[in-house]
């Protein structure tokens, strides 16, 4: 609650501290030297083209053709190892990941972490 650490360089900074300080981030996003999707910028996951990241456009789609219909479907919470595993999967090589190996409730639970992230 007292820091703000950036997510790329890893800077941490009291948050009344980073107010001041007009130190800028020493590392630039780019998804092609760092493919991850989650605990980044939204902006960074977008362009002019693309206006929804691919890994919420693939999460959304999964839900919406396999759990639409599922009670709890963001209530209940997935697998804990499940979901770390799907997370890990989507974060190295988001092509590959076969969702239909995932529980929808797992599938469920990533897509709000990533929201949340």
């Amino acid at each position: 609650d007292r820091a703000s650490v950036c997510k790329l360089c890893k800077y941490a900074c009291h948050k009344k501290c980073c107010l001041k300080t007009t130190n800028k981030c020493s590392k630039k996003y780019d998804l092609e030297i760092s493919p991850r999707h989650f605990g980044v910028d939204v902006s960074l996951l977008t362009n002019e083209e693309k206006t929804v990241p691919v890994v919420a456009e693939k999460l959304i789609n999964y839900i919406e053709m396999h759990g639409l219909y599922t009670e709890g479907i963001y209530r209940k919470s997935g697998s804990t190892n499940k979901s770390k595993e799907l997370r890990q999967g989507l974060d190295t090589d988001l092509d590959r990941v076969n969702l239909d190996d995932y529980n929808i409730h797992v599938i469920a639970s990533v897509f709000k972490q990533w929201l949340r992230e």
